[in-house]
C-alpha cells in the first residue's frame, strides 16, 4: 500500500470510529450500525475503462454550466456543513432554519443531514476514488472546496443534500417537489464544480436513501419528525393534515437521456457492458425478476430477510406492504414516463432480449424511468426499515433487482438511476402516509418471530 494512501485510510478510519463514538445528539445511527453500502455500490469505473464516458462527458457538462448562473449557484453550493443546509432549505421553506428559532426542525435536519453524509464513509475507504481535481490535476472552481485527497466516491455532498431532502420532504409533503428538487441540484452542484465525477454523486444519494431507511427505526428520528411537523405548521399556520399525492418526478429529475445528448453513449455503453450476464446465472435471475407480483416479490427478497423457507399465507401484512408500496411505485413511475416516451433498447437498438414473449407490449411503453428499479429499490428501503439487521443483504437484493432490467435488454442504465431516485421520493411520501405507518407497524409485529438479530 502507497504510504500516502495508507496515511489517508488511516485518517478516515481515525474519523469513522469518532464518528461512531459521538453524543447520541450528533447522528441518528453511528457509523457500525448504518448499512456498509460498499455491499450493493458497484466500483466506480476506472479511467481507462469504457465505462468512465458518462462520467467525463458530464464533466464537461459541468465545466459549461460554471460562466451561467447555474455555475454560481454550484460554487455556492460547496460549502458543506448544517448551517449551508439550513439556509438552502430554510428559503425553500420559507423560513428562517435555526437552533433558536426552529429547534425541532433544525435537531431533524442536522442529525439526519449528518447521518446521512457519515453513510458513504465505509463506501470511501473501501474504493477510494481520486477525484476529478486530483485525477485531472486541477484547482477547486467551487468557493469552498479544497483539493483534499479523501475519496471522491461515494459523494458525501451529494449524500447530505439528498439526506436533507427526503426527510424535509416528509415532513412537509405539500412542498415535496420543490425540497427534492432542490436537494437533487445540491448534488449535481459537485459535477458542475468539478469536485466529483457524476457517479459519486449517483452513489451519494443510494447511501442517503440506504441510510434514511436505517434512520427510520430509530425511535428518536420519529419522535424528532413529528415535532418537526408540529413546529412546521405552526410556523406556516397550517393546521390541516396534508393530502398531497405522489412526488412528481418530472418537477425535481432530469429529463430521460435523448440520443443526441452525449450521455446516450454512457447509457449503450453500460447496456453493452451487461451482454455477457445474459448467458450466464445472473441472466437467469433478471429473467425471473421481471415476475413483479406481490407474492413474487416476496420471495424474490425472502431470502435476504433470512425467511427464505417462510409460508407466503403466514405473512399477510406483509404481502399487503408490499403491494401497497406495489401500487404508489408503479404509479408514480407511470406518471413520470408520461412526461416523455422513450424508446426501449431493444426497440431502438434491435436485436434480442431475454424475455421475447413481453416485447410486443414493452415496445408500446416507455423505457424511463425504469418502474422494475423503482420496485426493487423502493421495496428493498422499506423491507432494510423493517428488518435492520438484514439491511445490507435486503439493499443489495434490491439494487440487483433494477441492474436485471439492463440484462434483459429492456432499459438503459440511465432509466434504472431514475427508477431508484423516485421510488427513494415516494417512500418518504408513504412515511408522511397514517396509513402506511399503521400498515407498517402492523407488518413489524408480524415479522418480530422471523427477524434475525444480525445478517443472515
Amino acid at each position: 500500500m502507497r504510504p500516502a494512501f495508507a496515511f489517508i485510510i488511516s485518517v478516515l478510519a481515525a474519523a469513522i470510529n469518532a464518528t461512531a463514538q459521538q453524543a447520541p445528539d450528533s447522528l441518528y445511527v453511528s457509523i457500525t450500525d448504518l448499512p456498509d453500502v460498499s455491499v450493493f455500490l458497484p466500483a466506480p469505473s476506472d479511467t481507462a475503462s469504457m465505462e468512465f464516458a458518462d462520467d467525463f462527458y458530464q464533466w464537461q457538462w459541468g465545466v459549461k454550466q460554471r460562466t451561467s448562473l447555474r455555475g454560481q449557484q454550484a460554487s455556492d453550493d460547496s460549502r458543506y456543513g448544517i448551517e449551508n443546509m439550513a439556509s438552502i432549505f430554510g428559503t425553500v421553506l420559507n423560513i428562517t432554519i435555526n437552533s433558536e428559532n426552529t429547534p425541532a426542525i433544525y435537531r431533524l435536519l442536522s442529525k439526519a443531514a449528518r447521518t446521512g453524509a457519515q453513510s458513504t464513509f465505509s463506501a470511501k475507504s473501501h474504493f477510494y476514488r481520486k477525484s476529478p481535481l486530483q485525477q485531472l490535476n486541477q484547482q477547486p472552481w467551487g468557493e469552498y472546496d479544497t483539493n483534499t485527497d479523501t475519496g471522491s466516491y461515494p459523494s458525501a455532498h451529494a449524500a447530505m443534500g439528498w439526506a436533507s431532502a427526503l426527510v424535509l420532504a416528509e415532513m412537509y409533503p405539500d412542498l415535496q417537489d420543490r425540497i427534492l428538487s432542490r436537494g437533487f441540484e445540491y448534488g449535481q452542484s459537485r459535477v458542475i464544480t468539478g469536485a466529483h465525477w457524476q457517479s459519486d454523486v449517483d452513489a451519494g444519494r443510494l447511501c442517503a436513501a440506504a441510510a434514511l431507511a436505517r434512520m427510520h427505526s430509530d425511535s428518536q428520528f420519529g419522535n424528532d419528525m413529528q415535532a418537526a411537523q408540529t413546529e412546521y405548521r405552526h410556523l406556516i399556520q397550517d393546521s390541516n393534515p396534508t393530502v398531497a399525492g405522489w412526488p412528481q418526478g418530472e418537477n425535481f429529475l432530469p429529463v430521460a437521456v435523448d440520443t443526441v445528448s452525449n450521455r446516450y453513449y454512457g447509457d449503450v455503453i453500460g447496456l453493452w457492458h451487461m451482454k455477457p450476464e445474459r448467458t450466464t446465472a445472473r441472466g437467469t435471475e433478471a429473467v425471473a425478476d421481471a415476475c413483479n407480483t406481490d407474492s413474487a416479490l416476496l420471495v424474490t427478497f425472502a431470502p435476504a430477510m433470512g425467511i427464505g423457507d417462510i409460508s407466503l399465507d403466514s405473512v399477510p401484512a406483509l404481502l399487503r406492504l408490499i403491494g401497497e408500496a406495489r401500487s404508489a411505485f408503479i404509479q408514480s413511475a407511470t406518471q413520470l414516463s408520461a412526461t416523455k416516451f422513450r424508446k426501449r433498447p431493444f426497440v431502438k437498438l434491435g436485436g434480442p432480449t431475454l424475455l421475447p414473449a413481453g416485447e410486443q407490449e414493452a415496445a408500446t411503453t416507455s423505457s424511463f424511468p425504469s418502474t422494475d428499479a423503482a420496485l426493487g429499490w423502493g421495496l428493498a428501503l422499506i423491507l432494510a426499515e423493517l428488518m435492520p439487521g438484514c439491511q445490507n443483504a435486503i439493499l443489495q437484493r434490491g439494487y440487483e433487482y433494477g441492474r436485471s432490467s439492463i440484462i434483459t435488454r429492456y432499459h438503459y442504465p440511465s432509466d434504472v438511476q431514475a427508477g431508484r431516485n423516485l421510488a427513494t421520493a415516494v417512500v418518504a411520501r408513504l412515511h408522511a402516509s397514517p396509513d402506511f405507518t399503521s400498515l407498517f407497524q402492523a407488518t413489524q409485529a408480524q415479522l418480530t418471530p422471523h427477524s434475525p438479530e444480525q445478517e443472515p
